[in-house]
Parts: C-alpha cells; sequence; structure tokens
C-alpha cells in the first residue's frame, strides 16, 4: 500500500498539472480569441 502512495502521488500530480496548463492555455486562446473579435469590428 505504501508503495502504491509514493508512485501515484507524483503521477497524480503531474497530471493535475497538466490538466492544468491544458486549462490555462485554453482560457488564453479564447481571450486571444475576444480581443481579435474586438479589434474588427
Amino acid at each position: 500500500m505504501e508503495f502504491w502512495l509514493k508512485e501515484i502521488g507524483p503521477l497524480k500530480k503531474d497530471v493535475n498539472t497538466r490538466m492544468t496548463r491544458i486549462e490555462t492555455d485554453r482560457a488564453f486562446v479564447d481571450m486571444a480569441t475576444y480581443f481579435l473579435d474586438l479589434s474588427t469590428l
């Protein structure tokens, strides 16, 4: 059991970090698209 906690801990953190990075990138793209829409009006 202890072994599993040691192995899964960092992996779970890595997955969470990656997901957060993807969400941040998506939010940034949405914001950039929004500003581009404003500038074309």
